[in-house]
């Protein structure tokens, strides 16, 4: 009996070191991920640092340069997307170290990061070349991106979605406009199908239907923020079919609208380039006069 007693002992011992040891084994391991992933992979950037980025996103090339506390694609001289522009700037800087992968170059077509890569080049005010990032294919969350840097042929698994930074529609400015609520006295849609919205007490009217939009309807923000689907840079008309505006104490701002088969081209001014607009925007435009209660 006492002899079986032992040998429990010792097995209980044998297999209370074996539990330690193999906790002490993942806790390392859980240690080791969470510090990796704390740790940045480009601790040495800043955004003040960042004055120009060029992209190369298959066929397409990006310019984008920071002018004072503005951003600019060019060419053509354009103002840049400001939000699209800081989430591509706040995605890099922080960007975890990751996990490090292979640094097998015959590998690197695995991971899309061959010829097929993206590339992002990031630039001090000098011109310096602060660092360069390869871009390869999404993991199969769409959460997570393999990259590698400068002429480094380690691969890097990062839990960041580069592929939301950088497949834009457009890297312009499309806002045509964005007014402050509390100043907007009207909007007018000149037209067979136009309409007026003036504003009520609770919200904007059109006195033809009796139909009242409240100020927070998502209709009437998308009027307060104007935005084109794309920009374009020629062949702008110089006739306008419609005009879309909006007043503001008591003046009018207008954007002049022309159809093009399924597309509507707008401009503020003979000088403004061609905001592109879906033949879905008009429409929803010409539901206001349309709509009744």
């Amino acid at each position: 009996m006492k002899r079986e007693i032992r040998l429990a002992l010792v097995v209980l011992i044998v297999l209370a070191a074996a539990t330690w040891i193999v906790k002490t084994q993942m806790d390392d391991r859980q240690n080791s991920t969470q510090k990796q992933e704390q740790e940045l992979l480009f601790p040495q950037l800043s955004a003040a640092a960042i004055q120009k980025i060029e992209l190369e996103l298959g066929a397409t090339k990006v310019n984008l340069e920071k002018r004072k506390d503005k951003w600019w694609v060019r060419p053509p001289e354009f103002p840049a997307n400001p939000l699209f522009v800081d989430m591509l700037i706040e995605g890099i800087l922080k960007t975890p170290r990751g996990t490090e992968l292979s640094n097998d170059v015959a590998k690197h077509d695995q991971f899309e990061l061959g010829g097929r890569a993206w590339v992002i080049r990031l630039f001090d005010a000098s011109g310096k070349e602060l660092t360069r990032i390869y871009v390869g294919k999404s993991d199969a969350t769409y959460r997570g991106t393999y990259i590698r840097l400068q002429e480094d042929a380690t691969v890097h698994y990062v839990p960041v979605a580069y592929g939301v930074f950088l497949r834009r529609p457009s890297w312009f400015d499309r806002t045509i406009w964005q007014v402050p609520l509390k100043a907007v006295q009207a909007f007018q849609l000149e037209g067979p199908d136009g309409f007026l919205l003036t504003r009520s007490e609770n919200g904007f009217l059109n006195p033809d239907t009796h139909r009242e939009w409240p100020f927070d309807a998502p209709e009437i923000k998308a009027l307060l923020h104007f935005q084109a689907t794309d920009i374009r840079f020629e062949n702008c008309p110089t006739q306008a079919d419609v005009r879309f505006g909006v007043q503001i104490e008591g003046q009018w701002m207008w954007c002049n609208l022309s159809q093009h088969g399924e597309t509507w081209l707008g401009s503020r001014d003979s000088t403004s380039p061609c905001y592109v607009l879906a033949n879905e925007l008009l429409k929803r435009l010409e539901a206001f006069h349309a709509s009744e209660e």
